[in-house]
């Protein structure tokens, strides 16, 4: 059972993806030039990539943020707030 509602968990958060990836074609293509750019055309990523894909490392948060595969409480908020994100290109 457990194993079923983690595979199901998994498929909700690709399927995530693949819609930002369409909604967002620019944020796909940024991550992908990303991807190839640290790990090449050779091999799949890997954890030990993580730090090295600032961008792309934001983007699966995003959206996992976006498109919750679990419930994680109201999402509301009382006061506006605002978020800036620098990402160095110095990596």
């Amino acid at each position: 059972m457990l194993l079923n509602i983690v595979c199901s968990q998994t498929v909700s958060a690709i399927y995530a993806l693949f819609l930002a990836a369409m909604l967002y074609p620019e944020a796909a293509k940024k991550a992908r030039e990303e991807i190839d750019k640290v790990v090449g055309k050779d091999r799949l990523p890997s954890f030990a990539d993580r730090d090295n894909l600032p961008y792309t490392n934001a983007l699966a948060l995003e959206v996992l943020r976006w498109h919750s595969v679990t419930p994680t409480g109201a999402h509301s908020t009382k006061a506006s707030m605002t978020i800036s994100l620098t990402v160095s290109s110095d990596v």
